[in-house]
């Protein structure tokens, strides 16, 4: 403390400010160890029922099938390797460990669709909608990617699409380029987006308005998805379509070869 009544009030303020910056600072720390913990724990909690249906899958996979069958078995097969990957990235990143993107390769682009699409078809089959995938390139060409993780941000979107819109009504994922970037939209049927969420919806636990959707998911699909095509120097785009339903759009610069 000093003479001066106005150095006085200086100090008295940073004082204050001093206090409340740690009270912020505690509370953003608890918040962050009660998210991880929650993380943590629905990992967990997932791989038990994982591990009853990789084993059951695994069974059928041993009688006789008719070939449709078959692929069936094998999409499921398949998915359930990508969700054991999903869940060991998110224990690692629970952890504070950086889930490796330098590994990117320059990737023609007919190679991912083909991949993506059947990926996008055995998640239509399982969710009984109609997904229509329509390519709109002409000519391949190239995009330096990690394909691992592009297939993540796209099948996080569509998967979000299906549980924001209408089960009678169709979901569209078409690939082109628009102002020199690859460019990967999806665009379903629903209630679209609102102020809010336009500003929002990419934001880690964003949930929006449940009452769009009667299903629970997690806040984290735009959230994943933004944070890999930013990897790659891209931009992920959330519009609301001129009649009805919402558009999310996936913008990928070309790769110079």
């Amino acid at each position: 403390r000093t003479d001066i009544t106005e150095l006085n009030d200086v100090i008295d303020s940073i004082d204050s400010m001093k206090e409340a910056l740690k009270e912020s600072l505690i509370k953003n720390w608890n918040m962050e160890q009660t998210k991880r913990e929650q993380i943590a724990a629905l990992a967990h909690d997932i791989k038990t029922p994982l591990t009853v249906i990789r084993g059951n899958t695994e069974l059928l996979s041993l009688t006789e099938l008719a070939d449709r069958q078959k692929d069936f078995v094998n999409y499921s097969l398949n998915n359930i390797d990508r969700v054991e990957l999903l869940l060991k990235n998110l224990s690692e990143l629970n952890k504070g460990k950086n889930i490796d993107r330098d590994l990117h390769e320059v990737l023609a682009t007919d190679k991912f669709i083909t991949q993506i699409s059947e990926e996008i078809k055995a998640l239509a089959i399982a969710k009984r909608r109609n997904i229509d995938i329509i390519n709109k390139l002409y000519a391949n060409i190239y995009i330096n990617v990690n394909i691992d993780l592009l297939n993540r941000a796209v099948m996080n979107i569509v998967s979000n699409a299906i549980n924001y819109s209408k089960k009678d009504t169709d979901i569209e994922v078409n690939f082109s380029i628009e102002d020199d970037k690859f460019l990967i939209k999806c665009i379903d049927k629903g209630k679209g987006f609102n102020k809010e969420e336009l500003k929002k919806a990419k934001e880690q636990f964003y949930r929006g308005d449940k009452s769009r959707s009667n299903t629970e998911h997690s806040g984290l699909g735009l959230s994943i998805a933004d944070d890999i095509v930013s990897s790659f120097g891209g931009e992920l785009r959330l519009e609301n379509n001129i009649d009805v339903g919402a558009s999310v759009s996936i913008l990928i610069p070309i790769a110079d070869i």
